[in-house]
Order: C-alpha cells, then sequence, then structure tokens
C-alpha cells in the first residue's frame, strides 16, 4: 500500500514485492528502479506469483540446492549482459578558455580576476605584484590549500592549465 501511495502503479507495486520476496519497502523500491522502462512490470502479479510458485516446487524437488547456484549464476549472467548492453556515456570534456583566480591575501582581503586559460601562472604573480593595496612587502609564494602546493618558479611558466586551475582557483599569498 505505501508503495501505490508512493505513485506506483499497483501491479507494479504487487509485481515488485512478489519478486523481491516480500522483504519490505527498500528491495520493492529499488526493483521498481531496475525495471522502470520494463513493459512487462505492468503485468497482472498471477504469471509473477505462478512462476514463483514453479520455482518453488523445483525447489523442493531433488537437487534443490544446485538449482538455486543454477539460478544464482543465470541472474549473474543475465546481470552481466545488462551491463555490458548499457551504453557507457562519458560526460563531454569541456575545455575550458578562461580561468577565474581568486588570490587570498597576507592580510585576509582578496583580488579576483579571470585570465586566459592559456596565460602562465606567472601573469597572476603580476597581476598580484600590480594590484597589491600598498604593494607586497617583499618576496612571496603563490600556493594552493588543496591539495597542497607551493608553485615554483619553474611553474610560473606554465599555462594555468597544466597545474590544474582552470576553471577556477583560489590562490595563497605566502
Amino acid at each position: 500500500e505505501s508503495l501505490i501511495e508512493m505513485g506506483f502503479h499497483p501491479n507494479r507495486a504487487e509485481k515488485a514485492l512478489a519478486a523481491t520476496g516480500n522483504q519490505g519497502i527498500e528491495p520493492a523500491m529499488d526493483w521498481l528502479a531496475e525495471h522502470e522502462d520494463d513493459p512487462e512490470a505492468d503485468e497482472p502479479v498471477a504469471s509473477v506469483q505462478e512462476d514463483h510458485d514453479a520455482s518453488q516446487i523445483t525447489n523442493a524437488g531433488v537437487g534443490g540446492t544446485a538449482l538455486s547456484e543454477e539460478e544464482k549464476e543465470r541472474q549473474t549472467k543475465r546481470m552481466m549482459e545488462l551491463i555490458a548492453s548499457s551504453p557507457v556515456q562519458e560526460p563531454p570534456s569541456k575545455e575550458y578558455d578562461q580561468c577565474r583566480i581568486q588570490v587570498r591575501l597576507l592580510d585576509g582581503s582578496s583580488l579576483s580576476q579571470t585570465f586566459c586559460a592559456r596565460e602562465q601562472l606567472a601573469a597572476v604573480r603580476l597581476y598580484v605584484e600590480l594590484n597589491w593595496p600598498g604593494g607586497p612587502q617583499g618576496p612571496f609564494n603563490l600556493l594552493t590549500s588543496f591539495p597542497r602546493r607551493v608553485f615554483t618558479e619553474d611553474d610560473m611558466e606554465k599555462p594555468l592549465q597544466e597545474p590544474g586551475l582552470v576553471p577556477s582557483a583560489v590562490l595563497i599569498v605566502a
């Protein structure tokens, strides 16, 4: 009844409960989610019940344990076929041409600017030097907090894409 109240078709709800052996709402909902596109799920429950009864009669006979292992193998094979047949959709890789950088200064204030993703990290350093209120009080380093990384002079020549600062990043002055 709870499944019907949730908006599932009564035949689907009964079929889900029968298919999961009346183990509860959660397994039934999992079954419903797995079979939401299955047109046979709307058929009356009698056919499911007959199939279930027939398998119980077969299991009651000689070799009942072998049949249950056989069923497991059949189910495993079916699941593997379903997995293999479902197309794997890779998310489209996005090429960003801009990078938004926020720089946290020593006094707690911050500077934000959008850079071309192909610009060197040195451009960010120069931007900080030119726009720091009061100017830098000596040499400084740029770093990221997570993952922790202190950028070296070699990194200053790399484009912002290479150290993973695209599409946006927060740099800290130290």
